[in-house]
């Protein structure tokens, strides 16, 4: 009976309650709270749980949303919980966010052109050409859901609340050491990284391409298609990256 009308305290005061996830049921959990209730499996996150066990017997808070002491049943939910705070964290987020501002934040969801980030409360894209200073054209072999970040806010639209954030803005440009590591006259190995009717690009580094023009690809005789002398290559897992020669050995370069 006591636990019955704290609780109902607790409903009418909107107020949070501690409540230990017992065990899986259809379609969500029973949460110990006192007396038994049920825990929608849609309330316990801000996004779908794929781990269902992995929250099993684990200490919550929740809010109870529906009450019918009659009947003895009971709807609590985590996520409206959740929510609350999330809108919290927004308002004193965007009152304080600027552009040029560094900010910690969590990976969302990936998308083919990028990620979107929670910097507290609220969310930023990262897009994929401000991932990393290299070529990049999958988001998701770069950044994994989870994952936390340390990103500039590159834009800010306080009328759209539209973040843009950025991640190779905090690591050094690899162009500030060109001059030093790839002196004119100094041989270099690369690897083939696009090709087009005018030459082949090579990436020295990440970050870092130089071009082969077309008619500095032979001394014997005049290239016309560079595909007859080079191809792309994959990316090796190793450090070194390699251009591969001609299939016709008597071609030089």
């Amino acid at each position: 009976m006591s636990s019955w009308d704290r609780l109902y305290a607790a409903f009418q005061g909107q107020q949070p309650v501690e409540a230990t996830i017992a065990k899986k049921v259809k379609g969500g959990y029973v949460a110990d709270i006192g007396v038994d209730a049920f825990l929608p499996g849609s309330q316990l996150d801000l996004r779908p749980s794929h781990h269902v066990d992995a929250w099993l017997q684990k200490k919550v808070s929740v809010l109870i949303t529906e009450m019918d002491r009659s009947k003895s049943n009971v709807v609590v939910s985590r996520r409206k919980l959740l929510e609350k705070e999330r809108a919290r964290h927004r308002e004193a987020t965007l009152a304080t966010l600027a552009e040029g501002q560094v900010v910690t934040g969590q990976v969302t969801s990936i998308t083919t052109f990028g990620a979107f980030v929670d910097i507290g409360g609220v969310e930023g894209l990262l897009h994929v050409s401000d991932i990393s200073w290299h070529r990049s054209e999958k988001p998701a072999s770069s950044v994994k859901v989870g994952e936390t970040l340390r990103l500039k806010v590159l834009k800010y639209d306080p009328a759209t609340h539209r973040i843009s954030l950025g991640l190779k803005q905090l690591q050094p440009h690899p162009w500030t050491q060109v001059p030093a590591h790839y002196p004119v006259g100094s041989t270099v190995k690369g690897r083939v990284t696009t090709m087009t009717n005018f030459g082949a690009f090579v990436e020295l580094e990440p970050g870092v391409e130089g071009l082969i023009h077309v008619s500095e690809m032979s001394w014997k005789e005049r290239v016309t298609k560079p595909q007859d002398v080079f191809k792309p290559t994959r990316k090796s897992r190793s450090k070194s990256s390699w251009w591969i020669p001609p299939k016709k050995s008597s071609r030089s370069h």
